[in-house]
């Protein structure tokens, strides 16, 4: 069952090389669920994140360079 998505903040960082990391809202090591990546949101039951990859920046012509995916909130392919 996954953990409530209130127990946990889900955050993209630059650190090694950037991307989606989870770390729990009483304090831990961040855990990385996938690389690179932009504005991760949790679905309603935790147990899933959605982000999207491409080019940062406005316009039309970034915009069609990204691409959205879904990941397990706990890892994996």
């Amino acid at each position: 069952m996954p953990l409530r998505p209130t127990s946990r903040i889900v955050f993209r960082s630059s650190r090694n090389g950037s991307g989606i990391y989870v770390t729990p809202v009483l304090g831990g090591e961040p855990s990385p669920v996938a690389p690179g990546g932009f504005r991760p949101r949790f679905s309603p039951d935790g147990g899933w994140i959605a982000y999207w990859v491409g080019s940062e920046g406005g316009g039309a012509a970034a915009a069609a360079r990204r691409e959205a995916y879904v990941i397990s909130a706990f890892g994996g392919e």
